[in-house]
């Protein structure tokens, strides 16, 4: 299994196709990066993972360079573009729809529930199709580019993405993208974003291997030490940690 992440690409509408494109070259030199270590590897990336930020504001113009930019890609390492897999990131948020009254008396009304009652506010908006459609309306672009990987998310069902990769060893590892934007805007600081509840219900079987990716830090999660506690318990058991120094493999 060989897994290629990428991340904070960043397209930028001003700049992209552009001689004035200030990341052109950087861009350039990631491929060429990607294709010399898979000639030394000797094998082609099983999944792409793209953990958000692909766009810069949330612009169709910008998915749609992404969507050029990543089949270029995928052909230059022999890679699908069904082997992509993303979720979103703050970047990947329309910040003048978000930024709107009526998306930020939600968000309000969601930062100001206390821990106890976070839970029962969050179902109670992701189950209102009014609500839900405000909270998740600045992410339609990205949603649109989504969807061709199968990762486009929709409340209250989908609101995470996951797909299973099978392994060699009949195993299976399954991905699972959380988003961690969806109360998202100008107005975001450190520690005043949000999962939804769906994200801490990860399960563990016997067999499957999950692996869980969000575009942010824990530290800018209101549930940070929730959603860390359930990905040590989902993730590995706790005598599977590795000691200090060593490395988490997937074989």
């Amino acid at each position: 299994m060989l897994i290629l992440h990428l991340s904070d690409i960043h397209f930028r509408k001003m700049e992209v196709a552009t001689k004035q494109d200030p990341n052109h070259h950087l861009r350039n030199e990631l491929v060429r990066d990607i294709e010399a270590t898979r000639g030394k590897i000797g094998t082609n990336p099983d999944v792409i993972l793209i953990s958000g930020d692909i766009a810069f504001a949330g612009d169709k113009d910008e998915y749609e360079f992404a969507t050029k930019w990543l089949a270029e890609l995928c052909e230059k390492i022999d890679a699908p573009m069904s082997s992509i897999f993303i979720c979103p990131g703050n970047h990947d948020v329309t910040r003048k729809m978000a930024d709107r009254a009526s998306v930020q008396a939600l968000h309000e009304a969601i930062k100001a529930t206390g821990n106890i009652d976070l839970h029962k506010k969050l179902m109670d908006l992701l189950l209102d199709a009014d609500a839900a459609r405000l909270l998740y309306e600045s992410l339609d672009n990205y949603n649109a580019f989504a969807q061709q990987f199968l990762c486009d998310l929709l409340p209250p069902d989908r609101t995470r993405a996951f797909r299973d990769v099978y392994l060699n060893d009949s195993s299976i590892l399954r991905l699972w993208g959380v988003n961690s934007c969806f109360v998202s805007s100008s107005a975001d600081r450190e520690g005043s974003l949000f999962i939804d509840t769906a994200s801490l219900q990860i399960t563990r079987e016997a067999g499957v291997e999950n692996l869980v990716m969000a575009h942010h830090h824990l530290s800018w999660l209101r549930q940070k030490q929730a959603f860390e506690d359930h990905l040590n318990d989902c993730l590995f058991r706790f005598d599977e940690v590795p000691e200090r120094g060593e490395e988490c493999r997937l074989s």
